[in-house]
């Protein structure tokens, strides 16, 4: 009977050890340190979108956003960073009349750039209107409707690229 002892002893042994090993690695688990929280749609989709800039302390929140795209919401950015900085630079200056003086060719400079914006808006808007009834004038039946069509597009970077000048 000592042998079939033995193997009881063992047996018993065995599942006392298992029993630990699998408390053991409960616990370990339970204890470990959490990952932070991560956004699956993030990882599913790529990188999150980058958010428009508000207030831009520098021009390179602005390309950030816009890239390097002469657009006129990229220049309007741009001429808002530029109207920061020029105000940060202002404060740092000694005297009344030395901060009102950088102060109001900060503002004048902001208000060409302004106006440049206007300007190179209202040219947009008539290379917009003038492609529009061109396109409108197409017949998509005509046999050159695809040699037109391109040129049409060609006038009218060539029109969008003048009016951004």
């Amino acid at each position: 009977m000592e042998p079939n002892h033995r193997v009881v002893l063992r047996r018993r042994l065995l599942r006392a050890i298992a029993a630990l090993l699998v408390i053991g690695g409960v616990l370990l688990t339970l204890s470990a340190p959490k990952p932070s929280l991560v956004n699956n749609k993030a990882d599913a989709y790529g990188s999150p979108t980058p958010t428009k800039p508000t207030n831009p302390k520098t021009k390179a929140d602005c390309i950030k956003y816009y890239g390097t795209n002469p657009t006129p919401e990229a220049r309007e950015c741009q001429a808002l960073a530029t109207r920061y900085v020029a105000i940060k630079r202002c404060s740092k200056k000694t005297g009344a009349s030395a901060q009102k003086a950088c102060k109001k060719s900060a503002a004048a400079a902001f208000a060409k750039a302004r106006a440049r914006i206007a300007a190179q808006l209202k040219a947009e808007k008539v290379c917009a209107a003038a492609n529009t009834s061109a396109a409108n004038q197409l017949n998509p039946e005509d046999p050159e409707y695809s040699q037109k069509s391109a040129q049409l597009n060609a006038t009218l970077t060539a029109c969008l690229t003048k009016a951004r000048g």
